[in-house]
């Protein structure tokens, strides 16, 4: 009696458990899309654009450069964009993803990113950081960036 009690009350269990499995929300991993949203970020940056590149982070967003003032908001952060082009002729801006976390409408990306600068006075110079991207959906679920924080990678990179 008692193992067939046993057996029932596992048998309950197991079609809760698998009915319950049923329910639990899938979500799919946002790497590709974000990788995209780096490519346009790039030809906005190659273009110097900085109000179309402050269009990728939310309005109270966090930019987080080394050595330099937090960008807080994305007017401060179109502002910095704007800075950094004003001294150049051309850039050209590369974003690799190294590995992304993520749940619901929140994702954390480790990666890497280079840029190629030409200066107004001609010369050359490339910057190599590298990334962490808080990225979070807005209210038309879309991605944007919450918060990006970079650094110069160590000297052996």
């Amino acid at each position: 009696m008692i193992k067939r009690q046993l057996l029932l009350s596992m048998v309950t269990i197991a079609f809760i458990f698998l009915n319950s499995c049923n329910r639990i929300e899938k979500f799919e991993n946002p790497e590709s899309q974000l990788q995209s949203l780096w490519e346009e970020f790039s030809s906005f940056w190659n273009n110097f654009d900085a109000e179309a590149c402050a269009s990728f982070y939310m309005e109270d967003a966090l930019n987080i450069p080394p050595e330099m003032p937090v960008n807080y908001g994305r007017e401060s952060i179109e502002r910095f964009y704007s800075w950094l082009f004003s001294m150049h002729l051309s850039a050209n801006y590369h974003h690799q993803i190294n590995s992304v976390s993520y749940f619901e409408n929140q994702a954390v990306e480790f990666g890497k990113f280079h840029v190629e600068w030409q200066r107004t006075d001609g010369s050359e110079w490339n910057y190599k950081a590298r990334s962490l991207t808080h990225w979070v959906k807005d209210e038309n679920d879309n991605w944007k960036i919450k918060t990006f924080v970079f650094n110069s990678p160590p000297a052996d990179n």
